[in-house]
């Protein structure tokens, strides 16, 4: 049975608390996607800020790490965004792998293959699904632009961005 959301449950403590207990998990993923201490650092913190405004969508607190993962990976995509050096499939700029960092080891691998997954992933989308994506996500463009930059049809772009999402989740969620 799911738990209560964190508004009905104990809000501001619950919170608190799962933010405290994941943190590692927070930062592993975000130095994993942004290679930059620094900047994994400002990720976690923003993620944490925003995950204290969506408390409320969190049904289910056993599933709390996953959801902090994903609003991480958000964050750090968007911090990546305004990186003009940063794309996805490269090495983390900054030369700092994954065997560098100072966490515990089973988080390293766990964030390593995290990455591998999303990089593998990502390669195996079709080049039309892989251009309306960084469209969509890394330019920023809305689905009537991207559609005129391709040929595509509004919703041809809308279905290419699902099916992107889609197999970029499965792909990192399991």
């Amino acid at each position: 049975m799911a738990d209560a959301g964190p508004q009905q449950a104990g809000g501001v403590a619950l919170v608190e608390r799962l933010l405290v207990t994941h943190r590692a998990q927070m930062l592993a993923i975000a130095r994993s996607m942004l290679g930059d201490a620094h900047d994994a650092e400002d990720a976690v913190q923003r993620a944490s800020l925003l995950a204290w405004r969506k408390a409320a969508q969190l049904r289910d607190t056993g599933a709390a790490l996953a959801w902090l993962a994903t609003i991480t990976r958000r964050v750090c995509l968007q911090i990546g965004r305004e990186r003009p050096d940063w794309d996805l499939l490269s090495e983390p700029p900054g030369g700092d792998a994954p065997t560098t960092w100072a966490l515990d080891p089973a988080l390293q691998v766990a964030a390593a293959d995290l990455l591998a997954r999303l990089r593998a992933a990502f390669a195996a989308l079709p080049e039309q699904a892989r251009l309306v994506w960084r469209l969509k996500f890394e330019e920023n463009l809305p689905n009537p632009e991207i559609a005129a930059r391709t040929g595509l049809t509004r919703g041809a772009v809308g279905s290419q961005v699902y099916r992107a999402r889609t197999a970029l989740r499965r792909a990192t969620t399991g």
